[in-house]
């Protein structure tokens, strides 16, 4: 038995709600699975080759963004109709995990490129039509972080302001846009999402940071451009979560899991393959070293060395374990057309974020393992470690919101904290 096939039987024996349901979305047969995560296996000797360039040049390599159209991986979520796969949760998670163990910038692009594509799905046919239905290929990226406004005007929208970061912005041919929806008073009524072309917006060159330097986040800037009325949807449930049932199609299974569930767990498969990579590349570093200062000359030899790579080990395999029950119980409900309580829905944010900073220590302590030199331009764990130290950072992973909002859901207070649920 592989350790993938290990763990598959180990979440369909602890799934969660609802108890009898499958784990996955049988009308996303394992086969098609493997044959996606295989397919973005072979495209990572590319990504390796091309990882220094990305995170020089602070963008994607063209030769991986035409490998990936050529994969299908950008279709992942892109409706059936127009030639996608709707691929169920785990298999997003598998296929960006295995995309990072090559660049976790690509990766990433590649993650929220197909969430965002999601978020389409969940607009009228004749926005989707525009967008898929003219280009199956078209990539869309996101400005998720509720910034400017949008005013309603005959006909639609005016959608204006500056969002901070939005990922795949240089790479995508449509942007989401999320601003709350103000009356003619100025008060908010929701939340709104509203897709506009990504030549009507202005992309700042913004993202200078220490890592996951090549997926391009960089700031959006709006001057009020007019977005019709059917690329527009309201997005906040009547208690005020992200949680509409704005499905067109309802034999469309993908498209019912929670907006927040979704978004949580498309963003932890890169992180998860970072992980990965650390542990392939500690293990075949281990018997290049020596443990300076000890008796030591082959660092395998070492009993610090072995205790470090068992914890570092099992601390990802745990990351990885507590993903999988969460996409299985996301799966699962949409699979059967039940909306996942608030509790389930805070678990799996809490799942996810516990999941991110367990891999963060796990490579903290990986890092400590190979000493100063693995901090060397030439070594691949530096990126390794600045890419997961910059990605664990983004506010969907941050314990300490989702600590709250899960321990207030499980005292059955109100979640109030965050709309994303």
């Amino acid at each position: 038995m592989t350790q993938d096939t290990a763990v598959h039987t180990v979440m369909e024996e602890t799934a969660g709600t609802p108890a009898t349901a499958p784990v996955s979305n049988p009308g996303f047969a394992p086969e098609a699975r493997a044959e996606l995560v295989q397919r973005a296996a072979e495209l990572v000797p590319l990504l390796l080759k091309n990882a220094d360039w990305v995170d020089q040049n602070r963008r994607v390599h063209p030769e991986n963004l035409e490998a990936l159209k050529a994969s299908g991986i950008f279709r992942m979520w892109v409706p059936k109709r127009y030639g996608g796969y709707e691929a169920d949760m785990r298999t997003h998670i598998d296929v960006t995990r295995e995309l990072a163990r090559g660049c976790a910038s690509t990766a990433w692009v590649v993650g929220l490129i197909t969430s965002c594509s999601f978020n389409a799905a969940l607009f009228s046919r004749q926005a989707q039509d525009e967008i898929f239905g003219v280009d199956p290929d078209a990539r869309v990226a996101g400005a998720l972080d509720g910034a400017g406004t949008a005013r309603k005007t005959p006909g639609g929208w005016t959608v204006g302001g500056t969002w901070g970061v939005a990922s795949g912005c240089l790479h995508s041919e449509w942007i989401a846009l999320a601003a709350p929806m103000l009356d003619d008073d100025g008060n908010i009524v929701n939340l709104g999402f509203f897709l506009a072309p990504i030549g009507e917006v202005e992309i700042k060159d913004t993202w200078y940071t220490v890592g996951m330097r090549g997926t391009g986040s960089n700031a959006i800037a709006a001057p009020d451009i007019f977005v019709p009325e059917h690329r527009a949807v309201a997005l906040l449930g009547p208690e005020g979560f992200i949680d509409q049932r704005i499905t067109n199609d309802e034999a469309e299974v993908l498209y019912r899991v929670k907006l927040g569930s979704m978004a949580s767990l498309a963003e932890i498969g890169p992180q998860l393959g970072l992980g990965a990579a650390a542990l392939e590349t500690a293990l075949e570093q281990v018997h290049k070293r020596k443990v300076s200062y000890t008796i030591y000359e082959r660092q395998i030899d070492a009993t610090a060395t072995h205790l470090d790579l068992a914890r570092a080990s099992t601390m990802i395999d745990a990351a990885q374990l507590l993903v999988y029950r969460a996409a299985a119980d996301a799966d699962a409900a949409a699979f059967v057309n039940q909306d996942l309580d608030l509790l389930n829905r805070g678990r799996i944010r809490a799942d996810c974020s516990y999941a991110s900073w367990t891999v963060r220590q796990a490579v903290d302590i990986l890092m400590m393992m190979c000493g100063a030199g693995g901090m060397a331009q030439t070594n691949r764990l530096q990126q390794i470690w600045r890419d997961l130290s910059t990605v664990t950072l983004h506010a969907l992973m941050r314990p300490a919101v989702t600590d709250e909002v899960y321990g207030r859901l499980l005292c059955g207070l109100p979640a109030t904290v965050t709309p994303v649920l």
